[in-house]
């Protein structure tokens, strides 16, 4: 799979040195992948899965939870503050809520864009 859009919702601890990241995709709509080894102390991809971070991503494997292979900054994170960071977190939260996994949504990404673009103006 070739490098793609991606922003992450949410991540969670897995094991002692990974994280299951939730991220939402152009193509792929809300998706799941483990993040193996970013929470050792050599790793440099730790501070870029956090939310409203444009990032450029790929995975390997099928099923439930394939693993994150490469992952990149886009462009500079979205600088949210105060009030428009709470929205931002709700908008990540009512993402996961309802939307399923792997269910690609052709106006989601684009729509989710606009709306971090918006509150960090």
């Amino acid at each position: 799979m070739d490098l793609q859009p991606a922003y992450v919702l949410h991540t969670r601890r897995y094991g002692e040195s990974s994280l299951i990241a939730e991220l939402i995709t152009p193509s792929q709509g809300r998706h799941a992948v483990l993040a193996k080894g970013v929470l050792s102390a050599k790793a440099s991809s730790r501070a870029m899965l956090q939310p409203f971070q444009p990032l450029l991503v790929r995975w390997r494997g099928r099923g439930q939870l394939p693993v994150l292979t490469g992952c990149e900054t886009a462009d500079a994170p979205l600088a949210l503050r105060g009030r428009a960071l709470y929205c931002g977190f709700y908008v990540n939260e009512l993402v996961l809520r309802l939307c399923e996994r792997a269910d690609p949504h052709s106006t989601l990404f684009p729509v989710y864009v606009a709306c971090l673009s918006a509150l960090a103006s």
